[in-house]
């Protein structure tokens, strides 16, 4: 019988046992902010691959180091960002994004629709509304009840250009929210702003370089940036609302499992 070295076993017990709390691999979804495309409930392991712009990627999300957050990486440090009424421009190049993206809509009816109506045309999220009903959806989905007598008008949710956004993290820029936003450069280790681009990105360096920078002319940045957005566009809170994230703090990509 083949001799054991007991040191060496306990050793290798306690690697596997430690390791996978030290960076987690599968993770389940709980909000529906990646629907359609990560359903709430799906569970989705993570590799460890350094994501590259429009890879869904797993992050610890800013300020709570317990919390893992998933969104599609839109932008890397380096593009220029800039949401034209919902559509997303990357380095001024209008972005082509997977069919399952969903945006919000408003059915203008009089008719109770029931249930398995939406169900049956992948329609996961709607409520009854006066006049009519609130669903989240994507473009082939929508095309059903464009195309039905019961339902006399469809109309997109997009915010007015100067519609301002409550909870926005980049409420203070005139004339951006969700659907209007930027052009926004994400900074990259190294890059250099000036003062007439301080506010811009004050917070973000406060936040996550621990840096004021009264009195200064300009900054250098330590740390690389990606922007995040759900695929659920109308339903995320995502870098839109709480702003950039640092590339230190992004564990891996995401790949679809099961339910």
């Amino acid at each position: 019988m083949k001799e054991i070295n007991l040191t060496t076993a306990i050793v290798a017990i306690l690697i596997f046992l430690t390791l996978p709390a030290c960076e987690p691999r599968f993770f389940h979804i709980p909000t529906s902010a990646m629907e359609g495309t990560l359903m709430t409930g799906d569970r989705i392991w993570m590799s460890t691959d350094v994501p590259q712009r429009n890879d869904i990627m797993v992050f610890i999300f800013p300020g709570d180091m317990e919390t893992y957050y998933v969104k599609r990486m839109v932008a890397a440090a380096g593009d220029t960002i800039k949401i034209d009424s919902t559509v997303v421009y990357i380095n001024s190049r209008k972005q082509d994004y997977p069919p399952t993206i969903q945006h919000q809509y408003f059915l203008q009816t009089e008719t109770s629709i029931r249930d398995r109506v939406f169900t049956d045309n992948g329609i996961r999220e709607y409520a009854k509304s006066m006049h009519g009903y609130m669903v989240f959806s994507n473009e082939a989905n929508i095309e059903f009840f464009e195309n039905v007598d019961f339902v006399e008008k469809v109309r997109p949710m997009t915010m007015a250009a100067d519609q301002e956004d409550e909870y926005y993290f980049y409420a203070d820029f005139e004339g951006w929210n969700r659907d209007y936003f930027g052009p926004l450069y994400i900074p990259k280790a190294g890059d250099v702003i000036t003062k007439d681009q301080f506010d811009r990105y004050r917070e973000t360096i406060r936040q996550h370089e621990g840096e004021d920078l009264t009195g200064l002319s300009e900054y250098q940045f330590k740390k690389s940036y990606c922007f995040g957005m759900g695929d659920n566009r109308h339903n995320s809170l995502d870098s839109r609302y709480w702003g950039l994230v640092p590339m230190e703090l992004v564990k891996g990509v995401a790949t679809h499992g099961t339910r």
